[in-house]
């Protein structure tokens, strides 16, 4: 009878998995890359997942888990002006990257271009999570769109694609770049749609 899942070890495995990933690729690492990271036996790797597939899944999920956590909740912090939001919120994700080294980039991108072509399913979850991140960034835009501060033609669906978009782009700038002038140059992009953030002081 096989052993019940220990939920600590699925833990480790997503953890020091989906960090391997997000730094060599998904095909360049192997499931005994994987479980040997985690201290797990190779044979055990398949009690959690029932596939590599399957675990690109999961470290995807908690790739997000991570993002709402630490970044997405800004966008909703109600004691700071909505173009205030946006701008820590993207500031918290350059900052994230920066300490990095820029090198491992954004997961969701990462396997967006690796396996798009080759796994629906991770497609498909990947496409999921950047409508996410554009739905919970489109709020807040409305909510500037309502006070006046945002100058933008665009609904704030379209712009927080738009957003979203460049921002991956400078994530691969950044990534094969190796520093922040990337980022430096999407937050004049945000000064353009929100031109409070020209003159206000930068988001702490």
């Amino acid at each position: 009878m096989p052993r019940p899942a220990n939920p600590a070890t699925q833990a480790r495995l997503v953890e020091t998995g989906g960090d391997l990933v997000r730094r060599a690729g998904f095909h360049a690492v192997g499931v005994q890359e994987i479980a040997s990271a985690a201290s797990v036996p190779k044979g055990s790797f398949y009690n959690y997942f029932a596939t590599k597939e399957a675990f690109g899944l999961a470290i995807l999920d908690a790739y997000w888990d991570e993002i709402e956590r630490d970044h997405l909740v800004k966008l909703g912090d109600e004691t700071r002006c909505p173009a205030e939001r946006v701008r820590a919120f993207f500031q918290g994700l350059s900052q994230m990257h920066a300490d990095t080294g820029f090198g491992p980039g954004c997961l969701i991108g990462n396997l967006a271009l690796e396996m798009g072509n080759t796994s629906d399913p991770i497609r498909a979850r990947a496409a999921k999570l950047l409508r996410q991140w554009e739905e919970a960034l489109a709020a807040c835009l409305e909510e500037a769109r309502r006070t006046g501060t945002l100058q933008s033609g665009l609904e704030p669906r379209s712009l927080a694609a738009i957003l979203v978009e460049a921002f991956e782009g400078a994530v691969m700038r950044a990534k094969v770049e190796r520093d922040a002038a990337a980022f430096v140059r999407f937050e004049a992009l945000l000064a353009v749609f929100l031109p409070q953030l020209a003159t206000a002081a930068p988001t702490q």
